[in-house]
């Protein structure tokens, strides 16, 4: 999880927390029951009115990938490509067998496996690209059914 995102969400909890005691509340009342199903089952319930059924059900998953998913730096994956047309160059493709094993980027692996395999060049892109369309229509629908809420 980003840093970032850990520090914003306590940030937010924080100043709600202060605010209400300043206020003379409980924080407590935070967490009653139907202030709880109101706030998030509204919330829910209008961001599923304005998509589609197959989108909501994936946001347990797109949340999870949001507080998860680990973005991999810019020259990071500069280096691990370098380090693989290094090896081709040298040993051949097939020598890229064995460093694909230990590819953590489903995308890059799954590409050296099908390069290895000896897919086509034009089959392996039209593979490649179809397969990241499919992930940013994905993408793009988590992305609307959270800023719907």
């Amino acid at each position: 999880m980003d840093p970032g995102t850990l520090i914003g969400i306590t940030l937010a909890f924080a100043a709600i927390f202060a605010s209400m005691i300043m206020e003379g509340g409980s924080p407590g009342s935070m967490f009653l029951l139907p202030p709880l199903i109101l706030v998030f089952g509204g919330t829910i319930g209008v961001a599923m009115a304005g998509g589609l059924l197959k989108d909501a059900t994936s946001l347990p998953a797109a949340i999870k990938k949001a507080l998860t998913s680990k973005v991999v730096p810019v020259d990071e994956s500069v280096a691990i490509l370098v380090r693989l047309a290094e090896e081709a160059r040298k040993n051949g493709l097939l020598a890229l067998e064995e460093l694909a094993r230990d590819i953590e980027d489903p995308f890059l692996r799954k590409g050296l496996e099908l390069l290895v395999d000896g897919t086509d060049p034009e089959d392996l892109r039209d593979i490649l690209e179809a397969e990241v369309a499919s992930k940013k229509g994905g993408d793009k629908a988590a992305a609307k059914l959270f800023a719907d809420m």
